[in-house]
Formats: structure tokens, C-alpha cells, sequence
């Protein structure tokens, strides 16, 4: 009999932690520059997001540089569909099966009559991103993320979705922020695992690694109810949330070859914003200590592909400790050129967003319970 209990108790704490794999897609930007697209699109994203930060809600999410997505599972019996886990925002929603036009088609769609748990709410929602935005109804269901079951979770049935969308191999979006940004004040997925005591601990980790393989790579990783520590080597530095809302830190500043480019500000970690995003006037300076030249066309700096390997860091000072972002993480390669992994911020509430660039060098620990976030060289 008392083995019996010990195996039950096991069972009970089998999904408490997870490892779910991040795989590589490719990016809208590189698969319209490949057609031949891009540069008119840029100029349309350029005014959608001049009006998102008008908007104020999420002032620069941007999923164009996207090369990350995981899968989500939806009701009972369970459908998966493909989203970004986003850090950058809270709310979690997928296309309705009433969701019609060319955004909608090739995607996913939730079938509410299909799941013997689903609820309805019946609340309309809308959100507004940097590039894109959605409508529709929130429904209540059993959210499966990474094998950890989050029930009675409300969550968005799109049925409407901006044109942006027709070109992203993705369903959905995932948010992992705090709830005080979420849309009709409804409770994030990760936060409903916390308050159902689903997980070890009120944290989770990021890894992301150099996307060299072909679409479907695994790429990275999130680790919820606690952190991998393969994924990782040395301290782990923390410094603590001072707005509970994204995950908003303070940074010192930041310096190319010693040189200081950037006072002290405010900084986000965003998965789900791919580059590393500033003020326009450091943005400049740190493209002009790397040698780069502004492109219009993709509203980003290029530099000569064959000096790639020899250019400096550019280091972020967090809590007095320096943290480096290496050339191989900051530039893309793009159809016979060489980015720089840094844009142009204006008009936000935040000085730096710091995104997937970011945190391929450095593993991210999103600590929900400590109200704080950790940073270690990753591996």
C-alpha cells in the first residue's frame, strides 16, 4: 500500500517540470527578401508600428525577424497548434475554426464543439502589436503546454486577423508576461499553472541557440517549473523586475570596444521581439563603432560579411556585471548580406528590448516568485 501512495505522489509530480523544444522557422523578413517583397512591406510595418506605439498597449512587438515557435495543446481531447512563447506580452490566443480569409487559411483552428471541457466566456477581445492585430471571443478551456495541463484557462478564439499574419507559419500567440499587461485581465498561462500548483517552482528558463538548421530544427528551449542547467555555465547573475508588466529591468548602459554608447535606462527581456531593439541615437552609434551602413530597404545596418568574425562585442552592464552579445549572435545572414541585429526604438515606455540577440548568449531566468530575472552565459 505504501508503494502504491510513493508511485501515485510520483505520478502527481511527473510534469511538475518540463523542457519544451523551441523549433526553427524561417523568418518572414528572409523569405519576402527572397521574393522580392520586403522593402515595400517595410514601409507598410514602419506606419503599423508608428500606430501600435500610439496605442500603447504592447508598443513594439514585432513578430517579422521571428525564427522561434513551440506547441500548445487546446481542449479534450487535445488540438496542437504553433505559437510564440512571448515574454513580451500575456495574453494567449489561437484562430477560431470561424476564422475565415487569407490570414486564416493554413493555420490551425480551434474547433470549440470538438472538446468535451470547453466553456464559453463570450467577451470580446482585441489586441494590437507592432506589426499586426487580432479580434475575436474569449473562450475557457484546458491549456497542455510543454505536457503541463493548465485547466480552466481563458484564452482567445480569433476570428479575425490583420493581413501580417498570412505570411507567418504560426497560429498563435503565447504570452509569458505578467498579468498586469494582459488584455481583459485575464490570467496568463504560466501564472494559471502557479496559482493550480501545476509547477516545481514559479519560474521558467530560455535557451535559444544559433538557428543553423532547416525549418523544423530544434533551436531552443523552455523549461518550465524551474531552469536547465546544461543549458548554461557560470553565475547567474539577478536583478530585479521594476515594472511587473514585461519584464523590465534596469541596465547601467552599454559599450563597443570600451566605449561607452549608452547611459543607463530601462530594458526588457522579449522572446518574442528577435533583435535587439534602442534609442535611435545609440542604435547609431553602436552601427557606426561596428562599421555598419544604414539599409533602407530592411531599415536595418549592414556590414561587410567578410569582417563579420573580427568585430567587437557590444556589452550591456546589468547590476555593474558586463554581458556581452558576440558578432554571432548579432549578425544575420540574408540573402548574400550581413545585418546588424539592431533597430531603432522611438516613442516607447522602455529605452532597450533585448530579444532573441540577446539571449542566444545568455540564458534567460524568468523567476515569477522572486519577482526578479536571471542572466548565464549559455552553452
Amino acid at each position: 500500500m505504501k508503494s502504491s501512495l510513493i508511485l501515485l505522489g510520483l505520478l502527481g509530480c511527473a510534469f511538475a517540470v518540463q523542457k519544451i523544444p523551441l523549433r526553427k522557422i524561417t523568418s518572414m523578413r528572409e523569405k519576402m527578401t527572397k521574393a522580392g517583397t520586403w522593402a515595400e512591406y517595410q514601409q507598410k510595418r514602419q506606419t503599423a508600428r508608428a500606430a501600435a506605439r500610439a496605442h500603447g498597449e504592447i508598443p513594439e512587438n514585432d513578430y517579422s525577424d521571428l525564427v522561434y515557435i513551440a506547441d500548445v495543446q487546446v481542449g479534450t481531447p487535445p488540438q496542437t497548434f504553433q505559437v510564440v512563447a512571448d515574454t513580451g506580452s500575456s495574453n494567449f490566443w489561437i484562430p477560431d475554426k470561424t476564422c475565415r480569409g487569407p490570414p486564416c487559411s493554413n493555420k490551425h483552428k480551434f474547433d470549440k464543439s470538438a472538446s468535451s471541457t470547453y466553456k464559453k466566456d463570450g467577451r470580446p477581445f482585441a489586441i494590437q502589436y507592432g506589426t499586426g492585430s487580432c479580434q475575436g471571443t474569449l473562450g475557457v478551456d484546458t491549456v497542455t503546454f510543454g505536457g503541463i495541463v493548465a485547466e480552466q484557462t481563458t484564452f482567445g478564439q480569433a476570428t479575425v486577423l490583420a493581413s501580417f499574419f498570412a505570411d507567418q507559419p504560426l497560429d498563435g500567440i503565447l504570452g509569458m508576461g505578467w498579468p498586469q499587461i494582459a488584455v481583459d485581465g485575464v490570467t496568463p498561462v504560466v501564472h494559471q499553472m502557479i496559482q493550480n500548483n501545476e509547477l516545481d517552482e514559479a519560474r521558467f528558463g530560455v535557451w535559444m541557440t544559433e538557428e543553423t538548421g532547416g525549418d523544423g530544427t530544434i533551436a531552443g528551449e523552455i523549461t518550465l517549473g524551474g531552469i536547465d542547467t546544461t543549458k548554461f555555465t557560470g553565475d547567474i547573475t539577478y536583478t530585479r523586475v521594476t515594472r511587473k508588466g514585461y519584464w523590465q529591468f534596469n541596465i547601467n548602459g552599454a559599450k563597443v570596444n570600451g566605449q561607452n554608447v549608452a547611459r543607463s535606462g530601462s530594458a526588457i527581456s522579449d522572446t518574442g521581439t528577435s533583435l535587439i531593439v534602442g534609442p535611435t541615437s545609440t542604435v547609431r552609434s553602436i552601427a557606426s563603432a561596428l562599421g555598419g551602413r544604414f539599409n533602407a530597404q530592411q531599415g536595418l545596418y549592414t556590414v561587410d560579411c567578410n569582417k563579420v568574425d573580427s568585430l567587437p562585442d557590444v556589452v550591456f552592464t546589468i547590476e555593474n556585471k558586463d554581458f556581452a552579445v558576440t558578432s554571432k549572435s548579432y549578425v544575420l545572414r540574408l540573402d548574400g548580406l550581413c545585418l546588424l541585429g539592431f533597430e531603432s526604438l522611438s516613442g516607447a515606455p522602455i529605452d532597450w528590448i533585448l530579444g532573441d540577440v540577446f539571449i542566444r548568449d545568455w540564458y534567460q531566468i524568468y523567476d515569477i516568485g522572486g519577482s526578479q530575472i536571471g542572466f548565464a552565459r549559455s552553452v
